[in-house]
């Protein structure tokens, strides 16, 4: 054995030389520059091994150093649970008496490293092993790519069994050699046993296409509708294309469940045609615009309302509707799109008519689905109850005279017109005299009773249009006389008291007469110079000198 060993040791040497090398340069140089990581082992015995040395890369890709391993034992530096694994390799080498390999992993920065080792081992003159060369491949990267790609093929087959959409391959002969979850449940059936491609073919419009065909192209089938192995209505959209693995042909079919997308899509068809039946037949009028701002629908009652339009001939447009109705352009669309709602009156064939403009976008904008909704509900009844009740709330409940509120409303007309037409305008101002002793001695009925009585002679005496009668307070009264001068307030004045007195409404509690009486005070400002305000303050003036100087009297300031 020993002279077997060292022919090899001599035929080696003999070869090297014939090459050019010198053996121990070449060792050398092999040791020093390799990218193999090499170490160098003693063998002492069954189980007793101590390193001689490491090579630069060995070093580098470990970290481990020459010096520091030198003469030990693996035990002496390594982990027990390595370091008996470790012992192990060598100890099989040496029994061997031949070259072993294998895969280890050897922990080195805080994480696993993975190395392919490859032992030599070298013989003394007696033919024992005395040393092991040791070269190991880092294959770290190797590893890596390899988990990679068993997780990417781990990660694709997860994908496709939970997938919601069936994936099915059929053989040529029209077994099924593979379904996911989904493909089951999407035809009812439990294992792919069950499924050849007879059923597959069963499906319309699949049973117009021969199965020969699947194989020449790729197909594609939007809407399949069909009843499942459970009896399950079902609506698919199908897709088959021809695959060439190996030796093998395969046609893989994938099928997209769109059942409850058609249950949806019939619902939301029915609720439109439900929607679209509702606006044509609404009372009030309503119109569709596109974003090109085309009339796109109208209903029953547009056409009827706002026939002088003509929108049967399909081509109006928001303009056109903006204009003959005169709606506000800065308040509805394009100006505005959101939801506006707006009063327009239209005028038309001599009347008038008001309308609530509500605007509304319906869909996405810049979309083909979006619309301008207009809808117009006829408010002029309303109009009309509303500017009753305005003039109604204008007016005294108890005497019917204007009140207040309207005294304040028509005054400040009424003095800009005649500082406008430069006419005179006069005030006067009235109060009942000891209307609280009325109340005191026949009660608060008869002094309502009173007041009427009082507000009837005011407007017997006031009778041209441009007299205004308010009742100013509890019992006092104030007249506005358009184009009237002081001396013409005046005899309106004494005709008050004239008609008053025919009137003999009896006042048991006066102290001036035995029936009712009033005092008065008339001022005619320029309406110029002073305003309604101040005038008002000056009919006061007047009406309190009056009262002053023993009431039932007219008293006049120039």
């Amino acid at each position: 054995m020993a002279r077997k060993n060292q022919e090899v040791r001599d035929m080696a040497k003999t070869r090297l030389e014939a090459l050019g090398f010198d053996p121990v340069e070449f060792a050398s140089a092999l040791f020093e520059h390799s990218d193999l990581a090499i170490f160098l082992v003693r063998v002492h015995g069954p189980k007793d091994f101590t390193y001689s040395g490491l090579n630069p890369t060995h070093e580098r890709l470990t970290g481990l150093r020459s010096e520091t391993i030198k003469d030990k034992h693996p035990h002496d530096f390594l982990p027990p649970d390595l370091a008996d694994t470790i012992v192990a390799h060598y100890e099989e080498c040496r029994q061997k008496r031949g070259t072993i390999w294998y895969e280890e992993t050897i922990p080195f920065e805080g994480k696993d490293t993975f190395w392919i080792t490859r032992l030599i081992p070298l013989f003394d003159e007696k033919g024992n092993v005395s040393r092991i060369i040791g070269a190991s491949i880092d294959i770290n990267e190797q590893k890596s790519m390899a988990e990679e790609l068993l997780q990417l093929v781990e990660f694709n087959q997860t994908i496709i069994s939970i997938s919601q959409m069936g994936l099915l391959i059929f053989d040529k002969s029209g077994h099924c050699i593979s379904l996911n979850e989904s493909a089951q449940a999407i035809f009812g059936i439990t294992n792919r046993e069950e499924f050849f491609s007879h059923h597959f073919q069963d499906f319309h419009p699949l049973h117009a296409t021969r199965w020969d065909e699947l194989w020449t192209k790729k197909h594609f089938f939007p809407e399949v509708h069909f009843q499942n192995a459970k009896g399950e209505e079902k609506w698919i959209i199908l897709q088959s294309f021809p695959y060439h693995h190996g030796k093998k042909d395969l046609l893989i079919v994938s099928a997209t469940d769109i059942t409850e997308i058609k249950r949806q899509q019939e619902e939301l068809e029915e609720k439109n045609r439900l929607i679209m039946s509702l606006l044509r037949h609404l009372p009030n009028p309503v119109a569709s615009f596109r974003e090109d701002k085309s009339l796109c629908f109208h209903n029953e009652q547009f056409a009827q309302e706002f026939s002088f339009l003509h929108p049967e001939n399909g081509i109006t447009t928001i303009d056109d509707v903006q204009e003959a109705l005169s709606i506000p352009k800065d308040h509805v669309y394009p100006f505005r799109k959101g939801h506006e709602i707006l009063e327009v009156t239209i005028k038309n064939h001599k009347r008038s008519k008001h309308y609530l403009l509500e605007q509304y976008r319906i869909g996405e904008s810049d979309t083909a689905s979006c619309r301008i909704l207009w809808s117009f509900s006829n408010i002029t009844s309303q109009k009309d109850l509303i500017r009753k009740l305005e003039k109604e709330l204008h007016r005294d409940f108890l005497t019917g005279l204007y009140n207040r509120r309207g005294m304040e409303e028509i005054l400040p007309t009424e003095w800009k017109r005649s500082q406008r037409d430069k006419l005179p305008v006069s005030l006067l101002m009235l109060d009942i005299d000891f209307f609280k002793n009325y109340n005191d001695s026949l009660g608060h009925a008869k002094g309502d009773l009173c007041l009427k009585e009082v507000a009837s002679v005011l407007k017997e005496s006031c009778y041209r249009p441009g007299d205004f009668i308010f009742r100013y307070g509890g019992e006092e009264f104030l007249i506005l006389l358009t184009n009237t001068s002081i001396e013409g307030a005046f005899l309106v004045a004494k005709r008050i008291q004239e008609n008053l007195a025919k009137k003999a409404i009896p006042h048991p509690a006066s102290l001036v007469s035995s029936s009712v009486t009033v005092s008065i005070g008339i001022v005619s400002p320029s309406p110029i110079e002073v305003s309604w305000q101040n005038a008002i303050q000056l009919a006061d003036q007047a009406l309190y000198q009056a009262k002053k100087t023993g009431r039932n009297r007219i008293t006049r300031i120039a």
